[in-house]
């Protein structure tokens, strides 16, 4: 926030929305000037006519490579012992998602189970919605599913000494990132003046007095900018 204020000459501050759905009504209402939106919650809201919601920029993160990226992943995972190799040995297995509303964990890892003939309703023998990624982690470990869909980065916060408890069966295709989107009532010179200064944002980027923009676990290294295109995917794995 004091890189924007920096930027933008306009104080800004924080609020913190109970849930997605609270979030999208107090932009649409005018009550908050710009937010951060899931990708998943932002595609919903293109469909919701009209908004009125403005565009800014997609958040970037550092891959395996060190590169940026506009996108994240799921994965299907199982135990490191577990004999499962494949999607197709799934058939007749417990599988766990996050919520139906996650990408990582839902939506993305079901269009994958489907691409590859793996029906859930079908073919598992149980499907259990546990409401977290930590859950699912915590359910191999139990032995309670014997696979599930997790988002890439909680996978990667298991990792210790290059060692994992889970093992990676699939992939799911690219999730887009964040949205940073503004209100219809923010006037469109100060949504440039923000949009500009998240742009200027790299992995390197220091606040006014000197600390770090990005620090700890977090993986972001700036922003970049596609425009609402960019989230059409989104409302096709929800029509899944």
């Amino acid at each position: 926030l004091e890189h924007l204020q920096d930027r933008t000459g306009h104080q800004f501050i924080m609020n913190v929305s109970p849930d997605y759905g609270t979030l999208l009504s107090d932009l649409e209402a005018g009550r908050l000037d710009i937010a951060i939106l899931p990708s998943s919650a932002y595609a919903d809201s293109l469909e919701s006519q009209p908004t009125g919601l403005h565009y800014l920029v997609t958040s970037t993160r550092s891959t395996a490579s060190g590169a940026s990226s506009p996108f994240y992943y799921g994965y299907i995972v199982t135990a490191l012992d577990s004999p499962l190799q494949n999607l197709e040995g799934l058939k007749g297995k417990r599988f766990g998602f996050v919520d139906h509303k996650s990408s990582s964990g839902y939506r993305f890892p079901l269009a994958t189970l489907l691409n590859a003939g793996v029906v859930p309703r079908s073919d598992f023998r149980d499907t259990l919605f546990l409401g977290t990624h930590d859950a699912i982690a915590a359910a191999l470990a139990n032995e309670t599913i014997d696979a599930g869909a997790i988002w890439d980065e909680a996978y990667d916060q298991y990792t210790v000494d290059g060692q994992n408890p889970m093992r990676i069966i699939a992939k799911t295709s690219p999730i887009p990132e964040e949205a940073w989107v503004a209100s219809s009532v923010l006037e469109a010179n100060l949504r440039e003046k923000i949009k500009k200064a998240l742009l200027e944002i790299t992995r390197d980027t220091k606040s006014p007095v000197g600390t770090p923009i990005f620090s700890g676990e977090l993986r972001k290294t700036g922003h970049t900018a596609h425009g609402s295109g960019f989230y059409q995917i989104m409302s096709e794995t929800k029509r899944i």
